[in-house]
C-alpha cells in the first residue's frame, strides 16, 4: 500500500517533519543537521551509565554477601533471604558470593521488583553430593508464588507471580531441605 501527498499537503507533510527535527534538536543541544551525532553520543552516554550502575550494584551483592547468615537445618547451613528491588542478574550473583563466602551452604534467595519475584538457589558441591538439588528447591518454592522454573544441581532460578506470597515460601525452604536430606539417605 503507497500513500502520497501532493500540492500543500505535501508543503505542510515537509514543514511538520521540519520542525519535528528541530524540536529533537533542541532536546539533544544540538542543531538538526547534527541531530544522529548528538543522538549516537547521548546512547552511548547511557550505555556508560548502565555499565557504571552494574558495577555499582556488584559492589553492593558483595556487601550483602557478607550480611547473610546461615541457620543449621539438620547439618545443613541454609540461607533464606528476602531481597527488595534486586534483580535477577543481582540475586544471582549475591547467591554465588554467599557460597564463595559461606563454602558449604544452600543459599535461597528471593526478590521482589515491580511486583514481579525473582528466585535464585545455589548449593555448594559438597551438599549437591549429598543429595540436595537447587533447580527442585527452587522450583517448589517457585510454586508456592504462582510461578515456575529450575535448573542445574548447583544453581537455579525462578520467578513467581505472587509478591505477597514471597515471606510464606521462603518460610517454607527448612522444610524442603529436609526432605531432600532425606531422600538422599534412601
Amino acid at each position: 500500500r503507497l500513500e502520497a501527498v501532493t500540492g500543500l499537503g505535501a508543503y505542510e507533510y515537509v514543514q511538520r517533519r521540519e520542525q519535528t527535527l528541530i524540536g529533537v534538536a533542541g532536546l539533544l543541544k544540538s542543531i538538526p543537521n547534527d541531530v544522529l551525532t548528538a543522538a549516537e553520543r547521548l546512547v552511548a552516554q547511557r550505555q556508560e551509565l548502565e555499565k557504571q550502575i552494574r558495577q555499582l550494584k556488584s559492589g553492593g551483592v558483595a556487601a550483602g554477601a557478607e550480611e547473610l547468615t546461615a541457620q543449621d537445618v539438620d547439618g545443613i547451613p541454609l540461607v533464606v533471604s528476602r531481597l527488595e528491588n534486586v534483580d535477577a542478574e543481582t540475586v544471582a550473583n549475591l547467591a554465588d558470593r554467599t557460597a564463595q563466602r559461606l563454602q558449604s551452604a544452600v543459599i535461597l534467595l528471593g526478590s521482589v521488583t515491580e511486583g514481579k519475584i525473582a528466585f535464585a538457589a545455589k548449593v555448594t558441591k559438597d551438599l549437591v553430593a549429598q543429595g540436595l538439588h537447587a533447580g527442585n528447591l527452587v522450583r517448589e518454592i517457585a510454586k508456592l508464588t504462582g510461578g515456575g522454573g529450575g535448573g542445574r544441581p548447583d544453581f537455579a532460578q525462578a520467578g513467581g507471580r505472587d509478591a505477597a506470597k514471597l515471606n510464606d515460601a521462603l518460610a517454607q525452604a527448612p522444610e524442603l531441605v529436609r526432605m531432600q536430606v532425606a531422600a538422599g539417605k534412601k
